[in-house]
């Protein structure tokens, strides 16, 4: 062991710019790990954050359908409930205020009325993270949080007091901070956020809830756990997917939880690899060395012993400044897109222990394999080995083994059974025979790149072809596997971008509804409509009715005996609607629906009717009053998550919730007809691109008077605000991980270039110039880039089709795979660029050198 650790210490000490390059290999290694991981994993963290605060982070809700409310004894049992993680309740109400210490007669003009939520405060945070203009967040039951417009409404701020008035003595609350709310007129009411206790004594509903909020335990489905509660809650409630749930923002979170392991798995293998080369390339270059030792009585294992005490010292070192490097990355990458992440640094401890895992495996095994080969030969044999040719069977071997390594990964996917069993599977298992197989494949890709762009470039860097060529495919192993390190960054890239676009496709850009929404609670006339369509900048115009009409011959919506047997007829234009908004059918099909529903005897009735009451496609429902009757078919089963997100945002929720629970839809005109609803109480708009919201406002108001117009758009932008984030810090990491890549390959060419020196030494000696040099080790470089980019491409599409198919399985995102061409030229020619710029630092070194220093240094190697 002794005789070991000196070899060991002579080795580093000895060859100490070798020692330095490798050693920033495997610094460079550990830091892509941590970097990597707890880039992701802040990303991550601000994209739930950000979710959260724009629709709350519960799965499932519990509402009353009538707007009434129920026992709060019902919270802990749902808490009991198998899968629930958490739930909490609300209380709801609307309560007159006033500012407090003002005299009698100011307080009495100044009273406001309010829209009060009721909440468990030491809950709040983890169900709706609030974002505060001013102050803090309340800590005792009689401090409350408002909202922009009660401090406009009350002229208050944060410490002053406010007075709830009601029968007997007014209760008095402490404002300590102001919350963020986007203001949107009439469609709002001022806003206060209060302790649950406190509104229940306010309004006098000791012990009752308004509605409850439920967050499932991971891998609980939403829609499954529904129905499965659905008939234990008294008649009058209802359990639905939360707005979160129901327009898919949970998957968005559990597609990215997926991409952070997957990602960090990947980078681990990368890390790996680079460790692996850089040792290898030393250990190589050390082989003659490592002969004279077995000459002069070393054995075998003290070979290896001494070999394996490097590849743990490059290791530890590597894993003690790495690990804080990449960590201090990570943090810069969030300080630089603060705006885009609010959820703030999140260090992935899967990534530390990652590093700590990678840094010291890939260390002994960089080092321990070409020790082995050394130890396997006669002294002899080891003294000439550089000089042998590489053997065109081995590259034979190597595209063999990397067919079988990537081959197998879908051969597990086809035997394996299960979601949960598949991820796993593919993590551990899969990814690390994928990333070997593609690293392999690297040898034959660089042979057939330098066949071809080799030739290329000799022409255009006047070379000649032979030399490029022959200088390339000299050691297509080294230069290879060289070429392997170069393509996680792009393949984490173009994986990247490729599932972002087929969300993007086909889940965010579906999440559609109106431009605008125009409100009268009074109708809007036919005349209005026609002004409003009239205006230059209204692209679509879908006007939509209302009217109260019962159910005859049978009970079908609400509790007979309970509930009257009504239900609100809405009508809408079925083509201009379904152009409008993103439409899921849950049975039937649009055109069919649309035919029908211009026949006259069709209606559309929305999905929570096959959770409440089982009603579905071909049943048949007589609506009427009076001398009023006709029979209408049901053609269609519908739901709009983006419809939910806009009402939830707009505050009209519970108008919508009584509209989905106990409404039918049918064709506008058939409405007007049996029902004589003739007015349209609200309006959806589409509107051109050029025209701003507030133009749009002020034109629609003054069209038709009375009629308040709020745009839905700023709910658009705030979805691509998320998702545009998230894109651009992905993009920013992986491009973060193709520099690293980079910057590790210089190293290995660094390497490469000081074991080269006699050889460059002869091309100088025998009229080369130095130019000449520069010019073949910058084409060289270039050649590993290309080569590296053909294996990144073809692994980052195999990584997205895996991906995609995860996600639809996993997160139940029905997409399909998209092919980022325009990231993918990018990132070649990244790829390309950064590597010859890490390779100059040592062509600049190298071009200082006199031929006779290169040498006489090639010879004392």
């Amino acid at each position: 062991m002794r005789a070991s650790w000196r070899l060991a210490l002579n080795n580093l000490a000895g060859k100490r710019g070798r020692t330095v390059l490798i050693l920033g290999a495997a610094i460079v290694a550990c830091s892509l790990i941590v970097a990597m991981s707890s880039a992701i994993a802040t990303v991550q963290a601000s994209m739930e954050w950000g979710f959260s605060r724009f629709l709350g982070s519960a799965d499932v809700r519990i509402v009353h359908q009538f707007n009434g409310r129920f026992d709060e004894t019902l919270l802990e049992i749902v808490r009991n409930w198998r899968g629930v993680e958490d739930a909490m309740g609300y209380l709801s109400s609307t309560i007159t205020v006033t500012a407090a210490g003002k005299d009698h007669q100011a307080e009495d003009l100044q009273a406001q009325l309010v829209y009060v939520v009721g909440a468990d405060l030491d809950r709040l945070a983890r169900f709706r993270p609030i974002t505060l203009i001013e102050g803090r967040t309340p800590e005792t039951t009689n401090e409350v949080l408002i909202g922009p417009m009660t401090v406009e409404n009350l002229n208050v701020g944060v410490g002053d007091r406010l007075l709830i008035k009601r029968v007997g003595e007014p209760i008095e609350l402490i404002v300590t901070g102001i919350f963020e709310r986007k203001l949107l007129g009439l469609f709002q009411q001022p806003l206060i956020r209060a302790d649950r206790r406190i509104v229940a004594e306010a309004t006098g509903h000791p012990g009752e809830l308004s509605s409850m909020m439920i967050k499932l335990r991971a891998g609980e489905d939403a829609d499954a756990f529904c129905a499965e509660h659905l008939e234990e809650l008294p008649p009058a409630l209802s359990v639905e997917p939360a707005a979160l749930v129901r327009a898919g923002f949970n998957r968005q979170i559990h597609a990215g939880r997926i991409g952070m392991v997957i990602a960090s798995m990947l980078t681990f293998m990368s890390a790996a690899f680079i460790i692996v080369i850089g040792l290898t390339a030393g250990v190589i270059e050390r082989q003659r060395e490592l002969a004279m030792m077995r000459a002069v009585g070393a054995t075998r294992w003290q070979l290896v012993l001494a070999q394996l005490l490097v590849g743990l010292v490059i290791g530890l070192a590597g894993l003690v400044v790495g690990g804080p490097l990449g960590i201090l990355l990570a943090a810069a990458l969030n300080a630089y897109y603060r705006d885009m992440l609010p959820g703030g640094l999140a260090i992935s401890q899967f990534g530390v222990w990652l590093a700590v895992v990678g840094s010291v495996c890939a260390g002994l095994l960089g080092a321990a394999f070409p020790a082995y080969l050394a130890s396997r030969v006669t002294p002899l044999q080891a003294m000439i080995r550089p000089a042998q040719p590489t053997r065109a069977r081995n590259v034979f071997l190597a595209t063999i083994v990397a067919a079988a390594l990537i081959a197998t990964p879908p051969i597990l996917f086809a035997v394996l059974t299960g979601s949960e069993i598949r991820f796993w599977s593919y993590t551990f298992i899969g990814v690390p025979l994928l990333f070997t197989g593609y690293f392999i494949l690297a040898v034959p890709v660089l042979i057939l790149a330098g066949e071809t762009f080799g030739r290329v470039l000799a022409v255009i860097l006047r070379l000649p072809v032979d030399l490029l060529r022959g200088s390339v495919l000299a050691t297509p192993f080294r230069h290879g596997l060289t070429a392997g390190v170069l393509m996680l960054g792009l393949a984490l890239l173009i994986d990247a971008r490729a599932v972002h676009q087929s969300m993007m496709s086909d889940w965010i850009e579906q999440i559609r509804f109106a431009d605008g929404f125009a409100f009268r609670i009074t109708g809007i006339k036919q005349a209005e409509l026609d002004a409003i369509a009239a205006l230059p900048y209204v692209v679509d115009l879908c006007p939509i009715s209302r009217t109260q009409v019962r159910t005859l011959d049978r009970q079908v919506f609400g509790v007979e005996g309970v509930t009257p047997p009504y239900v609100t007829c809405v009508g809408f234009e079925p083509e201009v609607f379904f152009r409008m908004n993103k439409i899921d059918w849950a049975q039937g099909e649009e055109a069919t629906a649309v035919k029908r529903l211009k026949q006259g005897d069709a209606v559309l009735v929305a999905d929570r009717f096959l959770t409440a009451r089982g009603v579905s496609v071909g049943d048949r429902i007589a609506l009427g009053d009076g001398r009023v009757r006709k029979e209408f078919e049901i053609v269609g089963v519908i739901s709009s998550a983006g419809l939910d997100v806009a009402t939830f945002l707009f505050g009209i929720r519970s108008v919508y919730l009584d509209y989905a629970i106990s409404c039918v839809f049918m064709d506008y005109q058939t409405a007007a007809y049996h029902f004589d609803s003739r007015d349209a109480y609200m309006l959806q708009v589409n509107l051109t691109e050029e025209i701003g919201d507030e133009e749009a406002t002020a034109g629609i108001m003054a069209a038709a008077p009375g009629v308040v117009f709020r745009s839905g758009r700023w709910v658009k932008e705030t979805i691509d605000e998320l998702s545009g984030s998230a894109e651009a810090v992905e993009t920013t990491v992986a491009f973060g991980a193709l520099v690293l890549a980079c910057i590790a390959a210089g190293n290995v060419i660094a390497a490469d270039i000081r074991g080269r020196r006699f050889e460059y030494g002869v091309l100088r000696a025998t009229g080369g110039g130095r130019w000449l040099l520069a010019r073949l080790i910058l084409a060289e470089a270039a050649v590993l880039a290309i080569a590296g980019a053909i294996v990144g491409s073809l692994l980052g599409m195999h990584f997205a089709t895996i991906d995609i198919s995860l996600l639809r399985e996993m997160a139940g995102l029905d997409l399909v795979l998209r092919v980022p061409i325009g990231p993918m030229i990018i990132g070649w020619l990244a790829v390309v660029v950064m590597t010859c710029l890490a390779a100059t630092p040592a062509v600049i070194a190298l071009l200082r050198r006199r031929p006779g220093t290169l040498l006489a240094s090639g010879r004392n190697e």
